[in-house]
């Protein structure tokens, strides 16, 4: 937390304690610093529900021009009742990944709407939601959240590889990558809990601390 910030905690008015904790000043702080981490949650979000869409979108288009005879007319691409399915399999992958997004924000949203009686509750509120934040960053939430996503692009690139007469063991190297990626992307999300989690939780605790501490004196 900034000096700036800190500064506003403490209130050395001749009416109060040395030290007492200034109220209005935590509370603004910590709406403050709720405000930048709602951003970074919105970014996470919203980042996982364009992805969705556009794969979803390119889909969509694929099975239009299969089942409108389309691909065939325009570019002589032949596609197989079996790679209709894959593409069906494909997307549902896909939109169940963006809805269990949805339901875990929407989950979230509902118990931010939950009125603090007071700051302490408030910032109680906070913690739990960044806890449940690092919970959502352990190694088998993050396995069983992307291995339907990555599964519906290895189907849709399989079905594309087989209708453009492709060798089938030319997508091997692809379904490599995919794999270095789904490595990589769970990496970069567990690398967050150190980053950023950690030290916000590290942070709301210090500030439950201060104020229970002018409390009890």
């Amino acid at each position: 937390m900034e000096f700036k910030d800190m500064k506003v905690i403490w209130d050395s008015q001749n009416e109060e304690p040395l030290f007492a904790v200034n109220q209005q000043g935590l509370k603004s702080v910590i709406d403050k610093k709720a405000k930048e981490f709602n951003k970074f949650v919105r970014w996470q979000e919203a980042q996982s529900y364009i992805s969705s869409a556009l794969v979803i979108g390119l889909i969509t288009l694929a099975l239009i021009g299969y089942f409108s005879g389309g691909l065939e007319r325009m570019k002589g691409v032949e596609m197989t009742k079996w790679d209709a399915g894959a593409l069906f399999v494909g997307m549902a992958c896909w939109a169940f990944f963006g809805i269990r997004v949805y339901v875990s924000r929407a989950s979230q949203r509902r118990r931010e709407r939950t009125t603090a009686k007071n700051l302490l509750e408030e910032i109680e509120q906070d913690i739990a939601e960044v806890e449940s934040e690092m919970t959502d960053r352990t190694l088998p939430v993050l396995v069983k959240a992307f291995i339907p996503p990555y599964t519906g692009v290895i189907l849709f690139t399989w079905v594309v590889f087989r209708a453009l007469g492709l060798p089938e063991w030319s997508v091997i190297p692809f379904i490599c990558v995919m794999i270095g990626g789904l490595i990589f992307e769970t990496f970069s999300q567990q690398k967050l809990v150190p980053d950023k989690l950690i030290p916000r939780k590290r942070e709301l605790e210090s500030l439950r601390k201060k104020l229970l501490e002018s409390h009890s004196d």
